[in-house]
């Protein structure tokens, strides 16, 4: 019978027990893939979640604006903007109001912050819902666009 086992050396141990260097090279590979497209959908999917945040207070000041209109016959000129506080800015969105036409008129707008920065959302006394900023690029949709494709 031949002996594969050299003299005085201990015999060859298993090669199950552990991971070679290609094999660990190659996990760390398929992580980094996968990483690079889950981390930046997660993302987007984080400020979607966050965009209806300005769009829920700009419909809660526009009814507040009618309501005035309904009492005042007008909008507002004078300071406060719009006759009515603008909202106070929340986490990721601040407020401005606009009215023009002796206060016949008026722009609302929700202008992201923070993570939200490149995102416009605008109201206007016709009731047309604007998205004229989204994700840093000038855009002229007819709605608040939660998505580029919206509209």
């Amino acid at each position: 019978m031949h002996n594969n086992k050299v003299e005085g050396l201990p015999a060859r141990a298993d090669r199950s027990a552990g991971f070679s260097l290609v094999e660990l090279l190659c996990a760390m590979g398929v992580v980094a893939i996968l990483a690079a497209i889950a981390i930046p959908t997660y993302r987007a999917y984080v400020i979607r979640s966050h965009l209806p945040e300005g769009m829920n207070i700009l419909s809660g000041y526009q009814i507040q604006l009618e309501h005035f209109y309904q009492d005042q016959a007008n909008y507002g000129s004078a300071p406060p903007a719009c006759g009515l506080t603008v909202p106070s800015a929340t986490q990721y969105f601040t407020y401005s109001c606009s009215s023009a036409n002796s206060g016949q008129t008026y722009t609302a707008t929700a202008t992201g912050t923070g993570m939200l920065t490149g995102y416009i959302y605008t109201v206007d006394d016709t009731q047309a819902h604007n998205t004229t900023r989204f994700a840093g690029s000038t855009v002229s949709k007819s709605c608040w666009a939660t998505k580029l494709s919206d509209c």
